[in-house]
């Protein structure tokens, strides 16, 4: 892994994600690299480079950045999460959007079906009961 000389946050493309780069060395020609994403609508971060995951400045680049919006859904989560929520697999309208041109009503709708329908609940219990009995936890019987 290269150390990290600076970091730019200042471009944003037409489809609303914040490019966050790279450079390596002092020289103002030289290339950066795109290290990551970060979509202004949902705060969502995609890395390209994930050996660059914990690098402070990169997390800095980040928190720039980040929607006020995603702190708050990042509390929300920790708040459900300490009511015994599983809160590290949630969907969102965006998921729908990312593949169907639709309004958020449509959208929400839409990942509510997906996820509400029979066979879908199915794999969720068979995939419960799957993993339980393969991390050695005692089935109860109701």
């Amino acid at each position: 892994m290269r150390k990290i000389v600076e970091v730019k946050n200042d471009y944003t493309d037409d489809e609303n994600y914040t490019f966050i780069d790279a450079y390596f060395d002092e020289d103002d020609n030289s290339e950066g690299k795109t290290i990551c994403v970060v979509c202004q609508e949902t705060g969502k971060v995609l890395f390209f480079d994930n050996s660059y995951r914990n690098d402070e400045k990169i997390l800095e680049a980040i928190k720039e950045v980040t929607p006020k919006s995603y702190h708050k859904i990042v509390q929300a989560k920790a708040y459900l999460k300490s009511q015994g929520y599983y809160t590290d697999s949630l969907w969102c309208i965006d998921d729908a959007k990312c593949k169907f041109k639709c309004t958020d009503e449509e959208a929400h709708i839409l990942v509510g079906q997906a996820l509400s329908n029979d066979a879908t609940m199915e794999q969720i219990w068979f995939a419960m009961d799957f993993h339980g009995e393969d991390n050695g936890l005692t089935k109860i019987d109701n």
